[in-house]
């Protein structure tokens, strides 16, 4: 497909799903797809559709987030650049006169001292983040051996997880 056009693309795969999730007998034609003649279940339980979540740290992504959007994943690289892309987005929701804010995730190591460090928040970062309005932050435990990862999780939830 035409790299160029994806975003364009994107909103109306984004039209077709909700026509999908929305109707007994759905029908669409937008530029590049075309759907009716036949039925699409199961619904999904949520209403009027599933969250959708858009991620990405470019302007383009915030604001393909803000325009259609109901959360947005970022991955920082730092508290700073953490702060900055929260506000950013913050900035672009009011310019485009949006009423409930868009759910926030994040993810990726924050830099300590030159060094990316795995889970991704202390205990202090998690707070921080939290009042930046960041309602989810993703652990990982990527590269790690099973027992390792399983060590390391339970550590995380008990200094940092089950004190917030």
């Amino acid at each position: 497909m035409n790299f160029s056009d994806r975003a364009a693309r994107n909103a109306e795969y984004l039209a077709l799903m909700d026509e999908l999730w929305n109707s007994e007998n759905p029908v669409f034609k937008g530029p590049t797809v075309e759907a009716n003649g036949f039925l699409f279940m199961p619904k999904p339980k949520q209403k009027p559709h599933p969250p959708v979540v858009f991620g990405g740290n470019t302007d383009a992504a915030l604001k393909r987030a803000v325009r259609y959007g109901d959360g947005w994943y970022g991955l920082p690289r730092s508290l700073d650049d953490a702060r900055s892309l929260v506000q950013r987005l913050r900035g672009m929701e009011a310019a485009a006169g949006r009423n409930r804010p868009l759910e926030i995730t994040l993810s990726g190591g924050f830099s300590r001292g030159g060094k990316l460090s795995t889970p991704t928040a202390t205990l202090d970062e998690a707070k921080y983040l939290e009042d930046l309005g960041v309602g989810r932050i993703i652990v990982s435990a990527y590269g790690s051996a099973l027992p390792d990862a399983l060590q390391m999780l339970r550590q995380y939830t008990d200094e940092v997880i089950t004190r917030i």
